[in-house]
């Protein structure tokens, strides 16, 4: 189920009281993309997907995009206003994702870039390849991540761990997750670079490496 009921402040209010969200993905629309906010308007460039876990049943129902200067900080602020009523630390925001740059920029408070990062983790360059990977896949197959899905557990235990990489068997289950499109991750960016010239070249030498330390080593689809 999509959120698509967010606007304003009031109803804002209503779905954090409803849902407990959970931010899993917050990255760049590319060109050829189209995706709708949470209150209705199109989506045009820096944007989050939050899973929306019921409360009253602790099931993740549904998931919700929200764009990163409107909508989502609205979210991150009044996540902080409910602390109190709602008896939980306010949302987290996460690294930018932006596949024109290739890297992860530091979580900013709110989603506003003015935020402090004292005390948090440095990502493993492992799991940063992994991040990578998985939100290149889902822009190419113009998907969103499932609640309770392979790579929603994976991007929640790097943002748990961050500086702890993934096991060998983890990285390998991305790849076969990568391969059920039957197209290499290198394959589906080409395909994107028409539109998006400033689409980066990208590389994930751990991941590979992982995946040649089994035997024999799977094929890579990244």
């Amino acid at each position: 189920m999509l959120i698509t009921n967010g606007q304003g402040d009031d109803k804002k209010r209503e779905i954090l009281r409803q849902y407990r969200l959970t931010p899993v993905m917050y990255t760049r629309l590319l060109q050829g993309m189209a995706l709708r906010c949470c209150c209705g308007r199109p989506l045009e460039d820096g944007y989050y997907q939050f899973d929306a876990t019921e409360r009253s049943t602790g099931k993740t129902v549904a998931i919700l995009y929200a764009g990163d200067k409107g909508c989502a900080a609205r979210f991150f602020d009044l996540s902080e206003e409910l602390v109190a009523a709602l008896g939980e630390k306010p949302m987290t925001p996460l690294p930018f994702f932006d596949p024109l740059q290739g890297q992860l920029e530091e979580a900013a408070s709110g989603g506003r870039g003015n935020g402090e990062s004292h005390g948090r983790r440095a990502m493993h360059p492992l799991n940063k390849e992994v991040v990578c990977a998985i939100n290149l896949t889902l822009m190419c197959w113009g998907a969103f991540i499932h609640p309770g899905s392979l790579f929603s557990k994976l991007l929640e235990q790097i943002r748990q761990l961050p500086d702890r990489p993934l096991y060998d068997w983890k990285v390998k289950a991305v790849n076969t997750a990568i391969s059920k499109g039957c197209r290499r991750l290198s394959t589906m960016l080409d395909e994107k670079r028409p539109r998006n010239p400033r689409l980066r070249r990208f590389e994930f030498p751990l991941m590979e490496a992982c995946l040649q330390r089994f035997e024999p080593p799977p094929e890579s689809y990244l």
